[in-house]
């Protein structure tokens, strides 16, 4: 498809904001932080496993919820607050792999007990490489590193899922393989929801895996234009090709643009600046990185008691690796 004559109808960025911020404060009347607050502070003291659940339960789909606040505010308010954003984003990386923590102890319990395991999902692909990205875009290299290694951790041991291929999210990630020298794994191989030929489907994809460092500033502005008109096509409500990249907080925010940014930053290139509507302000420059990102004290606490009351904890994370991720607290 040509991307220069791809011109959808994209809903108005207020519309999405407030959207989102309502939805978000729904979520927030029913009461359901209030019951994470009271179950973390329960678990803080006497490490009850309930509570533990609950935790695990309500975090990540909170953490999201927090995070697609955040946008909607800097929308509506147009200013982009990186620090509170790198905040709702190190939160909600923290879900996952407090998630997966839970999910290798069910697992070594269960075969202890000559129990058949399931193989769990974890992540949807376009939760993974959306967190991955935002991870990226708006706190540091070294978190960065950190997360690729656990995401790509989650892919090994097929713990990722998804109806749709999303081939935006698909390709983030193979290009962080690329950027941090890692090993290639196979995104096409068979029996995998998630499996997708990327440069046969998307011949953009393959142009920019060739040029995305390309010092021809010409060329690459041309690219990411390309890559912001199927970015808006994709979150269009007038695609009908089944499927869409671009859901929640990802829709109105030019993460696939920016992501390609920051690892240009990164190599030492320069970036040209793109005129397009997804980047139109507060979306107009890539966010400052966060380097000092403090989590709160109540999530250091539920680490530190389950290392209290689950002595196995460092040996239990060890097990499941793959790769050498490490937890953030």
């Amino acid at each position: 498809m040509n991307y220069f004559e791809v011109a959808p109808k994209f809903r108005k960025r207020k519309t999405y904001a407030a959207e989102k911020r309502k939805a978000a404060e729904r979520i927030a009347s029913d009461g359901e932080y209030v019951e994470l607050d009271t179950s973390i502070a329960n678990y803080c003291k006497n490490g009850n496993v309930d509570d533990f659940i609950t935790i695990v339960s309500y975090l990540f789909r909170l953490t999201l919820a927090d995070l697609r606040y955040v946008l909607a505010l800097s929308i509506l308010e147009d200013e982009l607050n990186n620090q509170e954003m790198a905040l709702a984003i190190s939160k909600h990386f923290f879900a996952p792999q407090l998630c997966s923590y839970n999910l290798e102890r069910l697992i070594i319990i269960a075969r202890r007990q000559d129990i058949e395991v399931r193989t769990p999902v974890l992540l949807g692909a376009a939760e993974a490489g959306n967190l991955l990205s935002f991870i990226a875009v708006f706190t540091n290299r070294a978190e960065f590193e950190n997360c690729a290694k656990f995401v790509l951790n989650q892919f090994d041991k097929q713990w990722v899922g998804d109806f749709v291929n999303p081939m935006t999210q698909i390709f983030m990630m193979m290009l962080t393989e690329k950027f941090l020298g890692f090993e290639p794994r196979d995104w096409q191989g068979e029996g995998k929801s998630w499996s997708v030929d990327i440069f046969k489907e998307e011949p953009l994809f393959a142009e920019l895996w060739q040029h995305w460092d390309t010092e021809d500033m010409v060329l690459i502005e041309s690219l990411l234009i390309q890559l912001a008109n199927r970015h808006t096509f994709q979150a269009s409500r007038n695609n009908k090709d089944g499927g869409r990249d671009f859901e929640g907080h990802a829709e109105q925010y030019p993460i696939d643009l920016h992501f390609i940014m920051r690892l240009r930053e990164w190599r030492g290139l320069l970036n040209p600046e793109i005129k397009h509507r997804l980047t139109e302000p507060p979306f107009d420059k890539l966010p400052d990185p966060i380097e000092n990102i403090q989590l709160p004290d109540e999530l250091r606490q539920v680490v530190k008691k389950m290392r209290e009351f689950i002595p196995d904890f460092d040996a239990v994370i060890n097990s499941g690796k793959k790769r050498d991720w490490q937890m953030l607290l």
